[in-house]
């Protein structure tokens, strides 16, 4: 067996990858996030609460961009989870 330079060699990126990072779009052609980057996209969600004078208050939920749709339904939850 012969010796390695490295015991462990760096990865060959894949066209595909390499297409990604230069387009810096999915293959869905959604934006690239860190983990960090789509936690602080979703976490731009939120509920209104408004309160009319002499009216019944009302909820409101920001209706997520198609992005924000596509990560709630891979993790299997609802935007909306805990507050219907």
């Amino acid at each position: 067996m012969a010796a390695r330079a490295h015991s462990v060699a760096a990865a060959e990126r894949s066209d595909a990858t390499l297409t990604k990072a230069a387009r810096k779009r999915t293959e869905d052609d959604y934006p690239v996030h860190s983990f960090s980057s789509l936690l602080a996209d979703l976490a731009a969600i939120c509920i209104n609460h408004v309160q009319p004078a002499d009216e019944i208050p009302a909820f409101t939920i920001l209706t997520p961009i198609p992005l924000r749709w596509r990560a709630f339904e891979l993790l299997g939850v609802s935007h909306c989870a805990g507050l219907t």
